[in-house]
C-alpha cells in the first residue's frame, strides 16, 4: 500500500492501492496524448499569470477582470449549479479546458490540473456532488495553473503533512476563496449584520 498523492485534492489523507494510483497516473498522462489534438483559437490562449509572493486579495481582482466575472454577474446566478457553469464557462473562454471525471472516488482526488501550453487542464471529480465544492476546487485548481504549475502531486511527499501546511496549497485556497468572494464583499456583508449589544 502507498498513499495517495496530496495535490490531488484529496478530502483526507487515505491509503490507496496499487491499482488506483495507476489509473490516476492512466488517466492524467491519457489527457497529455490527447490535448495536441485539440486547436484554440490564438485569443482563446490563458494569459492568466500570478506570482507566489503576491497578496491573493489583489491578485483575485486581476484574475476576475480575466474572467470577465463581475460581482453583478455573479449576483445574477440564481443557484450553485448556475454559478458552477457561469465560472466553468469564464476559465473555458480564457483557455482552459475542464473536464469532469466519474470513474474515481472522491476520497481519491477532488481535483486536479495540468499547467501545459497551449491549453492548461482543469480535472473536476463528479462525484463531489456538491456543486459549491465543485466550485471552490475549479478555482483552487485556476491558482496553481496561474502560478504556472500544475495541481498534482509529487507520490513521494510525506502523506502525514496535510495541504494546509504546505504554503502553496494555503496560497492556493486563499486566492480561490478570494476570487469566489472578494475580500470587500465579505466586509460589506459583515458590516450589515445585526451587532449584540455590549
Amino acid at each position: 500500500m502507498i498513499h495517495a498523492p496530496p495535490k490531488f485534492r484529496d478530502v483526507v489523507h487515505v491509503l490507496a492501492d496499487k491499482d488506483r494510483l495507476e489509473k490516476i497516473h492512466d488517466r492524467r498522462h491519457g489527457f497529455r496524448r490527447e490535448i495536441p489534438r485539440i486547436s484554440l483559437a490564438q485569443s482563446h490562449m490563458f494569459v492568466v499569470r500570478v506570482d507566489f509572493n503576491e497578496d491573493p486579495e489583489v491578485a483575485s481582482h486581476r484574475i476576475r477582470d480575466v474572467l470577465g466575472v463581475s460581482l453583478e454577474t455573479q449576483r445574477e446566478w440564481r443557484s450553485r449549479r448556475v454559478a458552477f457553469n457561469g465560472w466553468r464557462t469564464a476559465l473555458e473562454h480564457s483557455g482552459v479546458l475542464v473536464f469532469q471525471s466519474s470513474s474515481i472516488d472522491v476520497d481519491q482526488m477532488r481535483a486536479y490540473s495540468l499547467a501545459m501550453d497551449p491549453c492548461p487542464v482543469i480535472v473536476l471529480n463528479r462525484k463531489d456532488g456538491s456543486y459549491a465544492a465543485r466550485t471552490f476546487s475549479l478555482m483552487h485548481e485556476l491558482a496553481h495553473l496561474a502560478l504556472r504549475e500544475g495541481g498534482v502531486c509529487d507520490i513521494w511527499r510525506n502523506p502525514a503533512e496535510g495541504p494546509e501546511e504546505d504554503p502553496v496549497e494555503v496560497f492556493c485556497n486563499h486566492l480561490a476563496g478570494a476570487v469566489l468572494i472578494p475580500d470587500s464583499e465579505v466586509t460589506s456583508a459583515a458590516e450589515q449584520l445585526p451587532r449584540e449589544p455590549s
